[in-house]
């Protein structure tokens, strides 16, 4: 039986989603494109509330900050990462999780974006569709016949993995950074 991390109710409530999607019947693309959003969802609510209940809320500039350009964070998942980084200390960029999370969001976008094959973006190169196609292989056991993903190789379990320890991470990151905040 897995141990459940010490995470908030939230994050607990979109991991059993994660693994329930991986466990009852879902194609490997509906994997992909359920676990990817929810962990957007969460992150965001978490931002959106650690932004809320914040002392910036108690004064106009911090209200107008909220009300005005906390939004334009949820855009990308770089400037995710850069308010994660810069307000909670929570930087993913050179650790595997961020790395491996990274590489599923690449898998989702060459679902929406590529109708399952790579995008022109993220084969600019030789160099890079060498890069990201070694990638997938070593990380998610996924196969890219030319520039098309071949999804029957998916590592179902990888890509379930992968999404919760990213949420994890992040949610005790928050968590731990509330806890310094305090003292």
């Amino acid at each position: 039986m897995l141990r459940i991390p010490n995470v908030t109710t939230g994050t607990e409530d979109c991991l059993a989603r994660i693994r329930i999607a991986c466990e009852y019947g879902t194609s490997p693309r509906e994997l992909v494109l359920a676990a990817v959003p929810e962990v957007e969802f969460r992150i965001d609510a978490m931002i959106r509330d650690a932004a809320l209940n914040s002392n910036m809320k108690k004064c106009r500039i911090g209200e107008f900050f909220i009300e005005e350009k906390l939004s334009s964070y949820f855009q990308t998942w770089a400037a995710r990462e850069s308010f994660l980084t810069g307000v909670f200390d929570c930087n993913l960029s050179g650790i595997t999780i961020g790395q491996n999370f990274k590489l599923l969001v690449e898998i989702r976008n060459s679902l929406v974006h590529g109708n399952g094959s790579l995008t022109a973006l993220q084969t600019k190169s030789l160099q890079s569709l060498i890069k990201i196609r070694g990638n997938l292989e070593k990380v998610f056991d996924l196969q890219v016949d030319g520039t098309r993903l071949m999804l029957d190789s998916l590592d179902r379990r990888k890509v379930s993995d992968v999404a919760c320890e990213y949420l994890i991470f992040i949610d005790q990151s928050i968590a731990e950074y509330h806890l310094n905040d305090e003292k």
